[in-house]
């Protein structure tokens, strides 16, 4: 789709029959069968839970942030703001914060981070996964820990700059 109006294109007849039948949700079945992610998994996993990682991605994406903000990112404090409102945010701690954290998520915020690729949203259907009651974290191994820490670490510049940004727009409005 382009400009809301849809494109199509002409493809090989060998193409268009092997993508006709094509079920996202069956690939995903099959490649949890036979474990065909776990090496992925594990290279992830090894590459952004380890402290390491996680500490020296807090300070890359502080001074990233500040070279390339556009509403005046200040570097430790805006990430500590940003620390501040994930977690005053998902809590409920404050409405204010919840606000912010519910339109970044609307926004696609928590799409960003490399931790997510290894979540698994898509095992079920959006029906049973929207309509089963507020979803929560399980936490089952120590490695589920680590990738809660390193997902927090790079959500929270992100979401100080969202917030940055959302606040100019509403006063431009």
């Amino acid at each position: 789709m382009r400009n809301g109006k849809f494109e199509v294109y002409e493809v090989g007849k060998d193409l268009a029959n092997a993508l006709k039948d094509f079920d996202p949700r069956a690939l995903a079945d099959t490649i949890k069968m036979f474990r065909l992610n776990a090496p992925a998994r594990w290279l992830r996993a090894g590459a952004t839970a380890s402290p390491d990682f996680v500490f020296a991605n807090i300070a890359r994406d502080t001074v990233t942030a500040a070279v390339f903000s556009k509403y005046g990112f200040i570097p430790l404090w805006s990430s500590l703001e940003g620390a501040i409102t994930l977690v005053m945010g998902k809590s409920g701690l404050s409405k204010k914060s919840q606000q912010i954290y519910q339109k970044w998520i609307r926004s696609g915020g928590m799409q960003s981070t490399l931790v997510s690729l290894d979540r698994n949203i898509f095992d079920k259907p959006a029906f049973e996964i929207l309509n089963k009651g507020p979803i929560r974290n399980l936490l089952k191994t120590p490695l589920e820990y680590l990738r809660i820490l390193s997902e927090f670490s790079e959500n929270m510049t992100r979401i100080s700059e969202f917030e940055r940004a959302y606040k100019k727009g509403k006063k431009q409005d």
